[in-house]
């Protein structure tokens, strides 16, 4: 909103004191922003809310990531979900641990594990380009996409599936275009 620099000192010292309400310490999280800057456009939308309902939009978005990915990983592995499964299911990953505190951190993680799995489903499909434009956005957050990214756009060069290497080359290229 103020036109800054996420990485800079000046930020990353406001985020500390919103944090903390004092400059981080040197053996304490720097807080700094560590992420893509066209991660930035995925909370876009929410900036001009005030905070408290700017994050229960997000971690209503957490929620969704998670149960929807663990439902297109189901739909993936051809698992039909009866009534009773599938409340299982969905149980299991509202208490799952990494979900929980994924959710309360407010982690990119799930909204990049929901991009690599519906990228999956759209490879399953033949709907290359979108497969590669997911996968592109999955990197919003790097660390769980960074190996699985490259084996799969591999993987589509080899099966001669180039749509999927074009849809996350040209995603890719316009976000980091559009963030510059």
């Amino acid at each position: 909103l103020r036109g800054e620099n996420p990485y800079s000192i000046t930020v990353t010292q406001d985020i500390q004191m919103g944090m903390y309400g004092r400059l981080a310490r040197p053996d304490e999280d720097q807080a700094a922003y560590a992420y893509p800057l066209y991660t930035a456009f995925t909370i876009a939308p929410l900036v001009g809310l005030p905070y408290a309902q700017a994050q229960a939009f997000w971690m209503a978005l957490l929620i969704f990531a998670a149960v929807g990915g663990a439902l297109v990983l189901a739909r993936l592995n051809r698992i039909v979900l009866k009534p009773f499964m599938l409340a299982a299911v969905l149980s299991g990953v509202l208490v799952f641990y990494p979900t929980v505190r994924g959710v309360f951190l407010g982690q990119f993680a799930l909204v990049s594990f929901f991009c690599i799995v519906l990228a999956l489903w759209s490879v399953e499909v033949n709907a290359d380009v979108l497969a590669g434009v997911l996968l592109a956005l999955a990197t919003i957050k790097p660390q769980p996409a960074i190996f699985l990214v490259p084996v799969v756009l591999v993987w589509a060069i080899q099966h001669r599936r180039a749509k999927i290497l074009i849809g996350a080359v040209g995603m890719l290229a316009m976000l980091i275009g559009l963030g510059m």
